[in-house]
C-alpha cells in the first residue's frame, strides 16, 4: 500500500511540474537563460521522481529491470541540484560566462559515479537480497551526505549574499535547500520513506510561484517593477488614499543615456541601467516602490508626503551616484535629473495628472543642467 502511495505522489508531482513546463513554453516563444536553467531543474526533478518510481514498482519483481532502474537513479541523482546551483548562480550574478567556468559544480556527480563503480564490485552502499529487494548497505549515509554537501552549499551562498537580494528572494532560495534536507532526514532514518525527491519538487514548484512568474510583474533588464506594475499600484494607492494616507512619486531621468549608448555602445548602455536600477532601489524603505518607467526613465513610489523627507530621499540618491562615479573606473559619470509630486485629491484628478506634474519638474531639472554627453569630466 505505501508503495502505491509513494509512486502516486511522484506521478501527481511530475504532473504539477509538467504543468509549469507548459505554461511557461506557452507563455514565452523567447526564454531567458535564467528560464532556460529553470527548466532544466524541472526536466531534471521529473527525471529523478520517474526513476524512483520506477525503483519502487520494480523492485522484487524484475531483477534486470530493477538492478538498471537504480544504478540511474543514483547516477542521475545530484542533476535537479546541479541544476538548482546553476540557476541560484547565475540569479545572483547575471553572468553566463561566470557559470560556464564553475565546473566544479559536477563534482558530486563525478564522485556519485566512483561510488556506483565501486559498489558494482563490493555491495557497500546498496545490494540486493536473494529475493531481488534493495537494501541499503552501510555506505548509504556517503551518498546522503552529498546530496546534503550540496544542499548546505546551496543554503551557504544564499545566505552570503543575502545583502543584495530582496527578503522574498532570499526566503524562496533558502526554502530550496531547506525542504530537500528536511525531506532526505526523514528518508535517512524512516526505512521505506521516500520523500527527498517530493520534498524537491515542492521546492521547485515554490520558486516558479515566488520567482519565475514574478518576471511577469518586473523590467527584464533591471529587475525593477514595470510600467504596468507601478501605475496599478499608484492607482491603487489613489483609491485607497483616505485610509492609507499621503504619497509621492519620484520621476528620474538618466542623463545623456543616449551619448552613452553611441559612445560606449547598448551593452555599455544596460550596464549603467542596471546600476542606476540598483542604486535606486537601496535608496529607499522596503516599504516603497522602485520601477522602470520606460527607456532611461525610472519611477519611485514614496510612502511620503512631505517635501523634506522626499528632497532627503533625491539627495541620498544624488550622494550614492558622486561615490559610485568616484569609486569605479567607467569612462562616464551616472547622473540623474529628478522631479517629485506630492498626491492632493484637491490638485490632481487622476494618476495621470500627478504624473505629469512630477515629468514636467524633471524635464525642468534636466534642462537647467549642462550637458557633458556622458563623459567623465
Amino acid at each position: 500500500m505505501y508503495k502505491y502511495m509513494t509512486v502516486d505522489l511522484n506521478i501527481f508531482m511530475v504532473l504539477l511540474l509538467l504543468i509549469i513546463i507548459t505554461m511557461i513554453n506557452s507563455k514565452q516563444s523567447y526564454k531567458s537563460y535564467s528560464t532556460r536553467l529553470f527548466l532544466r531543474l524541472c526536466w531534471s526533478t521529473i527525471l529523478l521522481l520517474t526513476l524512483d518510481a520506477l525503483t519502487w514498482l520494480l523492485n522484487g519483481y524484475d531483477f534486470v529491470f530493477n538492478y538498471v532502474s537504480i544504478y540511474a537513479f543514483y547516477l542521475f541523482e545530484t542533476l535537479p541540484l546541479i541544476a538548482w546551483l546553476c540557476y541560484l548562480d547565475y540569479h545572483l550574478h547575471q553572468s553566463e560566462k561566470r557559470l560556464r567556468k564553475r565546473w566544479f559544480y559536477l563534482h558530486p556527480a563525478i564522485v556519485i559515479f566512483i561510488i556506483l563503480i565501486v559498489n558494482a564490485f563490493t555491495d557497500f552502499f546498496f545490494y540486493f537480497d536473494e529475493n531481488h529487494m534493495y537494501q541499503r548497505g552501510p555506505g548509504i549515509p556517503v551518498i546522503m551526505g552529498i546530496n546534503f554537501a550540496v544542499l548546505l552549499l546551496m543554503i551557504f551562498i544564499a545566505l552570503k549574499q543575502r545583502k543584495q537580494l530582496e527578503k522574498r528572494v532570499f526566503h524562496v532560495l533558502v526554502m530550496f535547500g531547506i525542504l530537500p534536507i528536511i525531506g532526505g532526514i526523514a528518508q535517512m532514518f524512516v526505512y521505506g520513506a521516500s520523500v527527498l525527491w517530493n520534498a524537491v519538487a515542492l521546492a521547485v514548484i515554490s520558486v516558479y510561484i515566488f520567482l519565475e512568474t514574478q518576471k511577469e510583474l518586473r523590467d527584464y533588464l533591471t529587475g525593477l517593477l514595470n510600467r504596468q506594475q507601478i501605475d496599478d499600484l499608484i492607482f491603487s494607492r489613489i483609491i485607497d488614499y483616505e485610509k492609507q494616507g499621503g504619497f509621492a512619486v519620484i520621476m528620474l531621468d538618466m542623463d545623456d543615456f543616449k551619448y552613452i549608448n553611441d559612445l560606449f555602445g547598448h551593452k555599455e548602455g544596460d550596464r549603467a541601467l542596471i546600476r542606476l536600477s540598483e542604486i535606486l532601489y537601496h535608496s529607499v524603505k522596503s516599504i516603497d516602490r522602485v520601477a522602470r518607467f520606460g527607456g532611461d526613465e525610472f519611477l519611485i513610489l514614496l510612502e511620503e508626503n512631505r517635501t523634506e523627507k522626499i528632497i532627503e530621499v533625491i539627495e541620498r540618491i544624488q550622494e550614492l551616484l558622486e561615490t559610485e562615479n568616484r569609486s569605479n573606473n567607467r569612462p562616464y559619470s551616472l547622473s540623474v535629473s529628478t522631479g517629485y509630486s506630492i498626491y492632493s485629491p484637491e490638485r490632481h484628478e487622476d494618476a495621470h495628472e500627478l504624473l505629469v506634474e512630477a515629468d514636467g519638474r524633471m524635464y525642468s531639472d534636466k534642462n537647467g543642467k549642462k550637458k557633458h554627453y556622458g563623459v567623465k569630466l
